[in-house]
């Protein structure tokens, strides 16, 4: 048979869904979202000499490097020459600290073989 209180369950339950996702989770996505692009735009810097380069939302739903007033903290026009001249030295350093830690990951993975075969040969 019908039940009337079944019916006003799933009608509270639907109403209070619906409140807690309107009113807690919504907030909560979009100060995530916030605080993540915040923390992005403050890490993703790097000084090259006096000047500030950031990372800029381009046009094409990219990035590329820009200047940065570090007074303003607005970008700052840069010339083509510059921009390929920073992305040489980004890809540089990037190289740079890829090779630095694959080897010291080879160095950590030669430790553990020879620790691995000293218990084996304790072990026999």
């Amino acid at each position: 048979m019908f039940d009337e209180r079944h019916s006003q369950l799933v009608s509270n339950y639907a109403k209070s869904s619906d409140y807690f996702a309107r009113n807690i989770i919504a907030p909560l996505i979009k100060y995530v979202c916030a605080d993540t692009v915040e923390q992005w735009n403050k890490k993703a810097r790097f000084e090259l000499g006096k000047d500030t380069y950031a990372l800029k939302l381009d046009g094409g739903g990219g990035y590329s490097w820009a200047k940065v007033d570090p007074k303003t903290n607005n970008f700052l026009p840069v010339e083509p020459e510059e921009a390929k001249t920073v992305e040489e030295i980004v890809e540089q350093s990037l190289a740079n600290t890829n090779a630095h830690q694959q080897n010291q990951t080879n160095t950590s993975n030669t430790l553990s073989t020879h620790s691995n075969n000293n218990s084996y040969s304790e072990i026999e």
